[in-house]
């Protein structure tokens, strides 16, 4: 991101934790992990690979892993509690 904003990493690292209350690559994690949720809200079903691309993710394993780490559900967790609830 410093390369892209020409801001120096320390500084983007202090506007980011006073802005967000965290650095930015938890921002970039959180913001793709909503928008993943609001995809899987809207059309209760996902194929996890073509999910995680769309994202962003390198692989569906890098995208099940941080799912997880932000959700605490698998995203077939998440769509079955999702589905469990309506």
């Amino acid at each position: 991101m410093s390369a892209f904003t020409g801001y120096s990493e320390r500084y983007l690292n202090q506007k980011t934790h006073e802005g967000f209350g965290m650095n930015p690559k938890n921002l970039i994690c959180l913001i793709r992990q909503k928008s993943v949720s609001n995809l899987i809200n809207s059309i209760h079903i996902i194929n996890c690979t073509d999910t995680a691309l769309d994202a962003g993710y390198y692989n569906q394993s890098h995208f099940i892993k941080e799912f997880m780490n932000l959700s605490g559900l698998t995203p077939t967790g998440y769509i079955k509690n999702l589905l469990d609830n309506n």
